[in-house]
């Protein structure tokens, strides 16, 4: 009777240890460097204990946009560029161009 009491005690003992599975969650933003949400990232997940991994694409923020500019806009764009130095090389006539480092 006592062998039969352990054994339905460690049954019912081991019965919410089936329902245990090795699991994880992982939350957090992919961000750019202004912090914007950037979306479609592809992020690496992997435990170190079993050497498995997890990949998939960052599902926050809006979808990005990107256009191709037409020859109508390239030629608009470069001639803004060259009205543009040509207005910075006026005023450095007058001002005197600055001697200035800028790194981004």
């Amino acid at each position: 009777m006592g062998m039969l009491r352990f054994a339905g005690f460690v049954l019912v003992a081991a019965v919410p240890l089936l329902g245990q599975t090795p699991s994880a969650s992982v939350v957090g933003r992919v961000t750019d460097a202004s912090g914007a949400v950037a979306p479609g990232v592809a992020v690496k997940v992997s435990n170190l204990e079993t050497n498995q991994t997890y990949r998939a694409a960052s599902n926050g923020g809006p979808p990005r946009k990107y256009y191709q500019l037409s020859r109508q806009g390239q030629r608009a764009l470069a001639s803004g560029v060259s009205e543009w130095q040509t207005t910075r090389d006026a005023v450095d006539a007058v001002l005197g161009a600055a001697q200035s480092e800028v790194s981004v």
